[in-house]
């Protein structure tokens, strides 16, 4: 896998990466970290800002699947 920095964040989270898919962020990558042997999923920091927000302001009384 390529080493991403400056500009992409990594995802450890499955409901939060496929929220972020549902909300129209590309995902770029996606591997298994060496040591904690955890999946984790690549985006474009500029891309998710906007799914970000909403991810952060979502509501903790709405039932819905995130």
């Amino acid at each position: 896998m390529k080493k991403y920095g400056y500009g992409h964040i990594y995802l450890y989270n499955p409901e939060q990466k496929d929220f972020y898919i549902d909300e129209g962020c590309n995902l770029i990558d996606s591997g298994v970290h060496s040591i904690t042997k955890k999946t984790f999923w690549v985006f474009k920091y500029d891309d998710v800002q906007d799914a970000y927000n909403k991810w952060m302001s979502r509501s903790r009384k709405h039932k819905s699947k995130y």
